[in-house]
């Protein structure tokens, strides 16, 4: 999954990306920003892949936002509706270079480049989850889930090596859309476990390595068979 975040002063614009990107199904915008210096800080504290900045903004321009980048540098993508910075875009090792408007062919093109670019990673590792909790956006690596719960219109993400699970507002359905198939499994209405915190299965149920043991509903017996290696 590729890390997005994209940055213009111009809402059009990026309303526009934002529903270009909405298209992808291997890339996640994280944010949006129409000010590069909270864009910079967003990226001194969150792991990025890449960055759609548009060169000219005031305060800090796409391409002094792109000498700043803090390491290791996520790939950069730049929109402008000049050609006159082309040169210097990709003399900062741009990705690619948009002129405006932006259409959605051609930011797949750039999308493309990014996907070649992209250095290959650990599936252990690589990852994670944004959800909001007491009023912050967090984010939750992929290995530390261990399972999630269904509450009514919340969710309860049980943590690795944590007493009390983090509650978001938020559904199962949508995770489970979010979530690497090859890794999270949905097993009833109320739950989605984690392959890799499992310890057994017994009967209908499965035996998780922290202890619980949840229920596999009739709906979802696709995943006790192909658990068992039968399918």
């Amino acid at each position: 999954m590729i890390r997005c975040i994209a940055i213009d002063d111009e809402p059009l614009a990026l309303g526009l990306i934002r529903e270009y990107m909405s298209r992808f199904d291997d890339v996640t915008l994280l944010h949006c920003f129409d000010d590069g210096i909270l864009a910079l800080g967003f990226l001194e504290r969150e792991e990025v892949d890449l960055v759609i900045v548009d060169i000219n903004m005031p305060d800090i321009n796409g391409l002094q936002l792109a000498e700043r980048l803090p390491d290791p540098k996520p790939q950069i993508v730049f929109t402008t509706a000049y050609r006159d910075y082309a040169v210097e875009g990709f003399m900062l090792d741009a990705a690619d270079y948009i002129l405006k408007p932006v259409t959605f062919e051609r930011l797949g093109t750039a999308i493309q480049k990014v996907r070649q670019r992209m250095p290959d990673r650990d599936p252990d590792e690589a990852g994670f989850l944004m959800v909001h909790s007491e009023y912050k956006l967090i984010r939750i690596p992929f290995r530390e889930i261990e399972y999630i719960e269904s509450l009514s219109d919340y969710v309860k993400i049980y943590l690795e090596g944590t007493l009390h699970p983090v509650l978001s507002l938020n559904s199962l359905k949508t995770l489970e859309s979010t979530l690497p198939e090859s890794r999270f499994s949905r097993i009833h209405r109320s739950f989605i476990v984690n392959h890799a915190h499992i310890h057994s299965i017994r009967g209908k149920k499965v035996i998780m390595k922290s202890g619980p043991e949840l229920p596999v509903s009739q709906s979802y017996n696709h995943f006790l068979l192909k658990w068992r290696g039968e399918r």
